[in-house]
């Protein structure tokens, strides 16, 4: 679940982006809402840093530049955001995939869902395929990437663009950065790693 950490604060503070840090006051939902609430289909991803709200009244209020939007989500290059229109953008405070302070990442929450769902759809195939060899590995992690490109592309070419976030996160399965599993620092910072 979306939540704002010490260092998340920080990080917010670095990359000039205001954002108005309160608990949600929870808002009863009849039923109607509650099926329409497409908020409740993200899933978190912590090998990756990926977390979300799950429901409406859980939006966070965040500006940029005299520009407001609504933050869902974040991971491991920034915030998920929505603009005025509707459309979704990562507010970067991670210089490690752009500068860029705004990047647009698709036209629509529901076309998010659809790409990082499919990108999710990638990784567990990685995570349950047969990894056991070096060759295996790379094989595995070509086809995956190349499924993954193509089924966002079918969502919308123009989602790969280079320089997209997409294309980011691809790439980075193609070279075996995605992680499919716990990284060394979830140990360290739970005290479970031995020196």
């Amino acid at each position: 679940m979306l939540s704002f950490t010490k260092e998340d604060i920080e990080a917010l503070h670095q990359a000039s982006i205001t954002a108005k840090l309160h608990p949600p006051q929870p808002q009863l939902m009849s039923l109607d809402e509650v099926l329409q609430n497409k908020f409740a289909l993200l899933n978190d991803y912590p090998q990756m840093g990926f977390y979300f709200i799950r429901f409406p009244d859980e939006l966070v209020s965040m500006q940029l530049q005299g520009e407001h939007f609504q933050c869902f989500g974040k991971c491991c290059y920034g915030y998920f955001v929505l603009n005025n229109k509707g459309n979704v953008y990562l507010l970067s405070t991670n210089d490690d995939y752009t500068d860029t302070p705004a990047v647009w990442v698709n036209h629509s929450l529901e076309e998010f869902i659809k790409s990082y769902s499919l990108l999710l759809a990638g990784i567990f195939q990685l995570k349950g395929s047969d990894t056991s060899t070096q060759e295996k590995l790379f094989a595995v992690l070509d086809k995956v990437a190349q499924q993954v490109t193509e089924a966002i592309c079918e969502v919308h070419p123009k989602l790969l663009e280079e320089g997209s976030l997409w294309e980011q996160f691809i790439y980075m399965i193609e070279d075996g950065w995605f992680s499919t599993a716990y990284h060394e620092i979830f140990y360290i910072k739970e005290g479970r790693k031995s020196l």
